[in-house]
């Protein structure tokens, strides 16, 4: 490709331009060779010799076709979109000229209304450009036809040219006008979809909907807050895929992903990225609601009471339990794009996020499924479907000093068949 894109909506326009200009040819193709040959099987019923019209006609189709076949197949730039748009207006205007001078001689009454059909054969050059995506091909277009289409009237100064010519133009500039609002509405709409289709992959449906609204309720670039991170990882997995293909343990993941996402998304939790069998989901950012915690929290019993239905398939099905640990923990984090301009990816930060997984480690060591930090405890005081069971300090690795955690109850049932016999 001779031309590079600046951005992926770029690139997605530019390829299907593209594709749309090698349409464009064909259909240009066949309109060309269809008029060319009405017109010279007309001339031989007549026994006159082929207009010159026609020769230009038939040499125009035989000159797109050798592009079609050769350079637009391996190579595309967007100034072929000018040079051909104005080559159709240039081959009709100079076709249109010599079959008017034809007519004056030998058919004077048809002559005028050949002259002013002209204007729908510009409309619909000037339509093709609603496949180009690029307001400023119609622009140019546009302005050819509108050059052209007048040197034609002014020419042969035909009979109610001014007038004529008003009324066309008018309609060739509003059809252009209306076309360049399409190609930009369609940029932005691109451009909207693309980002929300990026959001869809880590923000629940109700906080997508609502960023979509107020675009300015995520901070692109980094911006510190409150939230609270849950970390879930897979107990015993290396050793319960080590007889497995790659294909059951992609398998495998992709259920188990499946159930533990939809619960984040129940509880507008953001999914922050897969790490191996590992899941890290924040509650917070970017819209902050205060229950962060609270939603956290039932999340994470959410995922213990999927846990146990997905265990009663796999056991139907002859396969082993899973067993899963997870760790909660609130504080200060940064949220927002980090990466290169060629590669973002939206992600959390901090000392918070490190600390919530170090919590799901320790469910091993201190066998239970869901840990839970004093600072995330604290902010679920009073709420009566919460109980905690106090685990005292424990040391976290990597860290100082000891922190001290609780036991979310109620989770342990769930998943106690995977802990017997991943143990």
């Amino acid at each position: 490709m001779a031309w590079s894109a600046q951005s992926p909506i770029d690139r997605l326009l530019f390829e299907e331009a593209w594709k749309s200009e090698r349409v464009i040819n064909r259909y240009r193709v066949a309109i060309w060779l269809t008029m060319s040959g009405i017109v010279a099987m007309s001339s031989l019923a007549e026994g006159a010799p082929l207009r010159l019209s026609t020769i230009l006609g038939f040499a125009y189709a035989v000159g797109l076709i050798v592009l079609s076949l050769t350079w637009l197949r391996r190579g595309f730039h967007p100034l072929i979109a000018f040079a051909l748009s104005g080559l159709d207006v240039a081959v009709l205007v100079a076709a249109m000229d010599t079959s008017h001078a034809h007519l004056l001689m030998h058919q004077p009454a048809e002559a005028p209304h050949q002259l002013f059909s002209t204007a729908v054969a510009l409309m619909l050059i000037i339509s093709a450009n609603a496949l180009r995506f690029d307001w400023r091909v119609t622009v140019w277009t546009t302005l050819c036809a509108v050059v052209g289409y007048t040197w034609l009237l002014v020419r042969h100064a035909s009979v109610g040219a001014g007038v004529s010519l008003a009324l066309d133009l008018a309609q060739l500039i509003s059809m252009a006008a209306i076309l360049v609002y399409a190609a930009k509405k369609l940029r932005t709409i691109a451009q909207r979809v693309k980002e929300r289709d990026a959001l869809a992959r880590y923000l629940p449906g109700p906080v997508v909907d609502r960023l979509a609204a107020d675009p300015d309720a995520i901070a692109l670039g980094g911006q510190e807050q409150r939230a609270t991170v849950l970390f879930s990882d897979i107990r015993g997995f290396t050793s319960l895929t080590e007889g497995m293909t790659p294909s059951a343990t992609v398998e495998l993941l992709n259920e188990y992903f499946r159930e533990m996402v939809d619960e984040v998304f129940a509880h507008d939790g953001i999914l922050d990225k897969f790490i191996g069998d590992g899941i890290c989901a924040v509650f917070g950012p970017p819209v902050r609601e205060r229950d962060h915690a609270a939603r956290a929290l039932r999340c994470a019993l959410g995922m213990t009471e999927r846990l146990a239905a997905l265990n009663r398939r796999r056991s139907a099905r002859g396969e082993a339990p899973l067993a899963i640990g997870i760790g909660v923990h609130t504080g200060r984090l940064v949220a927002g794009n980090v990466g290169t301009p060629q590669r973002m990816e939206y992600t959390h930060i901090g000392d918070t996020v490190n600390t919530a997984s170090r919590v799901e480690g320790l469910n091993k060591q201190l066998g239970t499924t869901i840990l839970v930090t004093e600072a995330t405890r604290a902010l679920v005081e009073g709420e009566p479907a919460l109980s905690f069971r106090a685990l005292g300090p424990v040391a976290l690795r990597g860290k100082r000093s000891a922190l001290v955690v609780f036991e979310l109850e109620g989770a342990r049932a769930a998943s106690d068949a995977g802990s017997r016999l991943l143990s």
